[in-house]
């Protein structure tokens, strides 16, 4: 049997022409991309657990770095790196007989070892990115007041964006981490999204969703200074001077 997808055309990456451009969300869900990993007989790609999101953090000409967590990439049974990994990119409401388009996304070759330190924050690199897609601003104030996370979780719909609130008790500022109140649509697929504030600058990243109670979820999300320092040690010094294209 032909799958449906099969008979679908790909549209190439900088093609704007379904964009909504009277959306004030769509400059934030345009730098986020959808990580499709494929492993070593898998037949299948992003299921469950093996899809993620990503956003641009920085950039020099068609050449960019991607912010994600480190379990969406790796086979969550034996933490091996994926065959292939693409980047889906946000193209708008898309007609029936056309697909978004996807690049190639390169894994750090220290990714799978790195693993093993619990440090689930990781930098990806893909070329080709659209001249549009620039890199979130990074806040430098701590988060606060109700923020917009924009991801991909499952019991959602791509490149949803969803509101959720810093728990307060749970902020602390030396820590690496903070902790947010999440709906319940906010779970897997969400890990590597960016949580960004009202004016549009990202406060951190979705790292994991836990259940407290039967209507309590907590989700930890790394804070911008941990981003600051995997792009210092991640981004080469060559490339370390610019973030927009």
């Amino acid at each position: 049997d032909v799958c449906s997808s099969d008979l679908k055309r790909a549209i190439a990456p900088d093609d704007r022409s379904y964009l909504n451009t009277s959306d004030p969300n769509t400059p934030l869900q345009r730098s986020v991309v959808r990580l499709w990993p494929t492993f070593a007989g898998s037949k299948t790609s992003g299921i469950g657990p093996l899809l993620g999101t990503g956003f641009v953090v920085r950039r020099e000409g068609d050449r960019a770095w991607i912010a994600t967590a480190r379990h969406v990439v790796l086979d969550p049974n034996t933490n091996a790196p994926p065959t292939k990994l693409e980047a889906e990119l946000y193209s708008g409401v898309l007609p029936a007989n056309l697909l978004p388009a996807r690049l190639s996304v390169v894994l750090p070759t220290a990714a799978q070892s790195d693993a093993s330190t619990g440090d689930d924050l990781i930098l990806l690199e893909v070329k080709g990115l659209p001249a549009d897609m620039g890199p979130f601003p990074m806040a430098s104030d701590p988060p606060q007041g109700t923020l917009k996370v924009v991801g991909h979780p499952t019991a959602s719909t791509p490149w949803a964006v969803l509101a959720v609130k810093l728990v307060a008790d749970l902020f602390d500022p030396a820590a690496k981490l903070f902790r947010l109140s999440g709906p319940p649509t906010l779970n897997e697929g969400a890990s590597g999204s960016p949580v960004v504030d009202s004016r549009g600058q990202v406060v951190g990243l979705v790292r994991t969703r836990t259940q407290l109670d039967e209507s309590t979820y907590v989700v930890s999300a790394y804070r911008t200074g941990a981003i600051r320092e995997k792009m210092a040690q991640m981004v080469p010094a060559s490339h370390g001077s610019r973030s927009t294209p």
